[in-house]
């Protein structure tokens, strides 16, 4: 779907379901194995947490739908809100006209079919392991530098789609490549880095902007983002302190999004 689509499906569901759940504590950070393993030890989570970090919202689980849940603390008629705007998250979309009238208007290019393909379980995404890796939750967002800040590219937009319905061309492709380079740790152990390079492959609507930026971005995990957005910009801009003043080491810049 269309990415715009997608950043308005993805707010709405980031404030309905996650405003009052994204406090959750999940011991499943905790847990690196499988959560499903037989064998798991057992844990008492009083020797782990004093105190429950999520307030009366936090949750504790080792599954492996752990980031899925609502926080503990939501009343009947939130819970609903909640599923609702989480259906809409994990359902494949189809392109119109079809007679799945809730689901239709995918397309006519975009990245996935749902926002669940790239946050699995609402988790973080990674990237391909290779050219034929039909996993998700790699995109590339396109810009060009311009007066006051990055603009979209003016034949693509802001994000590369590389699927699309029926009967039409995605706007190209993502091949990645890897740079070895070579280096060695203090104790003289020799190690080798993959420095991924990404290209774009197979336009089908133009030539990108000969000064194109390409910034990969992989889904990030879900849990957090609605009291992330509740917190108001000025609390954040009074925070930074990107001179370090307070002399505490740590110098916050906060991220100026042209709109």
């Amino acid at each position: 779907m269309g990415h715009s689509f997608k950043n308005w499906l993805m707010t709405a569901r980031g404030w309905m379901a996650l405003t009052g759940a994204s406090a959750l504590v999940l011991v499943a950070v905790i847990a690196c194995s499988s959560a499903s393993a037989p064998d798991e030890p057992e844990f008492d989570v009083d020797e782990i947490l004093v105190e429950l970090l999520g307030g009366d919202t936090t949750a504790f689980s080792t599954q492996r739908n752990a980031f899925e849940l609502s926080a503990r603390n939501l009343d009947n008629e939130t819970r609903r809100t909640f599923e609702i705007g989480d259906s809409f998250f994990n359902q494949n979309w189809v392109s119109a006209p079809s007679t799945t009238v809730a689901r239709d208007g995918l397309g006519p290019t975009f990245n996935a079919l749902s926002c669940s393909s790239c946050h699995t379980h609402d988790g973080r995404g990674q990237p391909p392991l290779d050219d034929d890796d039909p996993e998700r939750g790699l995109l590339l967002r396109l810009s060009v530098h311009a007066p006051g800040g990055p603009v979209d590219d003016p034949n693509y937009g802001g994000q590369l789609q590389d699927r699309a319905i029926l009967g039409v061309e995605p706007e190209g492709r993502i091949r990645i490549m890897y740079e070895e380079i070579a280096g060695q740790f203090g104790d003289g152990t020799p190690y080798t880095l993959m420095k991924p390079v990404y290209v774009i492959e197979d336009l089908a609507y133009g030539p990108l902007h000969p000064d194109i930026m390409i910034s990969p971005r992989v889904a990030p995990v879900m849990v957090g983002l609605g009291l992330l957005e509740a917190i108001p910009d000025e609390v954040l801009l009074a925070l930074a302190d990107p001179n370090d003043e307070d002399g505490d080491g740590i110098s916050g810049r906060v991220n100026m999004v042209l709109n």
